[in-house]
């Protein structure tokens, strides 16, 4: 029986049929004709004309070799078989053979290959209860027309024609211009009574209930178009029980959408429709800014929450929002808050080691380091000398921020240093002029060996007396012999006082006249 309910189905509907053995008893206008049959197998329903009995051993086929006017039958996984006599084929089912029921050998389990279905099931074929039953598939387009003009009959009834009038080939101005139906209405009609279609199916909503949808009822039940059918039926019996009007259904609607997508901020409110609108009044109250507007929210939500766990959640807002007002002086007095740009954060402590020609190497290997941490650069002093040590801030340059340990020298004239006017380019009294002044010596602390001395860098070394340091490049630090006890970064200088112009031949920058590296 399933063998013989696959055939029918599956390879397709009978137009001709015969008993005679020279006729062709199936033509298939899906994709057979003129069939061969499949194989040696002749049992019951089978004769020597090359008549076929479909079945899962189809055998094995042995098509007329040279005859390519021999019809055959193709079954994917197979090969075409020929009648032994070259006599034309005949098709047979295998419930109406040659007057024998049956086939032999066919087992429990039968597998026939299916070709893609163009059957596209009807809308609603799945509904437990079947399909509900449509009037408009009976009527003529006059006979539609004429019901939509006249609103004869409920809307969800009258809903039925306009899909069956658009497969007509009617367009809603056309419905509209014969009914006075506008294509927005026709839109919430049709989209209302498949949810009204939904309830009936669903078996759990009283009689009572779906008569309270049948005036009007496209507007109460087309905002819920976007939430789940298992959602429907309690907001149905919400919308009654409540007698809720259209503009607060699209409030309900939209609730249980958003109740729905909150996974993580519903806990405490249940699916029950008016849960869902607590919750809706609970995210509004949080949102506003006014404690008014915040109490009346609140007080919304309670009214409407059903379960203890909504109304717990309701209570504890209002209840933080009454502290947070309690603790807000009623003071004139206000806090100016002021933020902090990069550069204005961006500065590195270091020490100050003594004056320049008075700094030992004691000094410089004793040098404490400043470290560095949180949002604001917190910095703390490492180090026992620390304490006794003068500190300077400056502005995070590159040259800084690269620094390993960074420390300072204080010069008092850098015009009377030698090194520094020859670092500077320093030859005209001018240029001399423009370095008058104090300075501050930034340096990186660490010994660098002579043979890896940059040319282009000025370094701290001791000198001759081997007591104190001074400023040397890489070529009269190679001629000494001795290591580094520090890398010169740049000379800072301070700002030029207010009314002060500089010279015109100064080529130095805001930094302060960085003596560059």
């Amino acid at each position: 029986m399933l063998h013989s309910f696959l055939n029918r189905r599956l390879i397709g509907r009978k137009d001709v049929r015969s008993r005679g053995p020279h006729a062709n008893v199936l033509k298939n206008d899906a994709f057979l004709a003129h069939s061969w049959g499949g194989g040696r197998g002749r049992g019951r329903g089978g004769n020597d004309f090359g008549e076929l009995i479909l079945g899962p051993n189809g055998g094995r086929g042995m098509s007329r070799q040279g005859d390519p006017r021999a019809p055959k039958l193709i079954i994917p996984g197979g090969r075409g078989n020929s009648p032994p006599t070259g006599a034309p084929g005949q098709l047979i089912m295998p419930e109406e053979g040659m007057g024998v029921t049956g086939m032999m050998d066919i087992g429990d389990s039968v597998t026939t290959p299916t070709p893609p279905s163009r059957y596209r099931p009807p809308a609603g074929f799945m509904n437990e209860d079947g399909l509900l039953e449509d009037e408009t598939s009976k009527m003529s387009p006059e006979e539609m027309m004429n019901r939509l003009r006249t609103r004869a009959g409920q809307w969800h009834m009258l809903a039925k024609c306009i899909p069956s009038l658009y497969k007509l080939s009617y367009t809603s101005a056309n419905i509209d211009e014969i009914s006075g139906i506008t294509p927005s209405e026709q839109s919430r009609w049709v989209v209302a009574s498949t949810i009204h279609d939904s309830l009936r199916l669903s078996g759990k909503v009283p009689p009572d209930v779906m008569a309270a949808f049948e005036d009007g009822g496209d507007e109460l039940l087309f905002p819920f178009r976007y939430v789940a059918v298992e959602y429907r039926v309690a907001a149905a019996l919400y919308i009654v029980e409540n007698r809720l009007s259209p503009d607060d259904c699209e409030v309900l609607a939209r609730a249980m959408k958003e109740w729905d997508r909150r996974l993580t901020e519903r806990y405490g409110f249940s699916e029950h429709p008016g849960d869902c609108l607590a919750f809706k009044y609970m995210r509004d109250a949080l949102e506003t800014r006014s404690k008014s507007e915040l109490v009346k929210r609140i007080e919304q939500g309670l009214k409407v929450a059903v379960t203890d766990g909504a109304r717990a959640r309701l209570e504890e807002v209002l209840k933080e929002a009454d502290e947070l007002t309690s603790a807000v002086t009623s003071s004139a007095a206000s806090i100016v808050v002021l933020r902090l740009n990069e550069d204005e954060i961006g500065t590195r402590a270091m020490p100050i080691l003594g004056t320049y020609a008075q700094v030992t190497m004691r000094d410089v290997e004793s040098a404490p380091r400043a470290t560095m941490d949180g949002a604001f650069g917190v910095f703390s002093l490492v180090g026992t000398t620390a304490a006794q040590c003068k500190w300077v801030t400056l502005p995070m340059w590159k040259a800084l921020s690269l620094a390993k340990h960074p420390a300072a020298i204080e010069v008092p004239d850098c015009s009377r240093v030698s090194s520094i006017l020859l670092g500077t380019k320093s030859k005209s009294d001018d240029d001399r002029k423009r370095l008058q002044g104090p300075g501050i010596l930034v340096l990186d602390v660490g010994s660098v060996a002579p043979y890896d001395a940059n040319p282009s860098t000025f370094y701290l070394a001791s000198g001759t007396a081997n007591e104190t340091l001074e400023v040397v490049d890489a070529a009269a630090l190679v001629s000494m012999g001795k290591h580094a006890v520090a890398t010169i970064l740049f000379l800072c200088r301070p700002p030029l006082r207010e009314g002060m112009a500089s010279p015109s031949t100064s080529s130095g920058s805001d930094v302060g006249q960085l003596l560059q590296l």
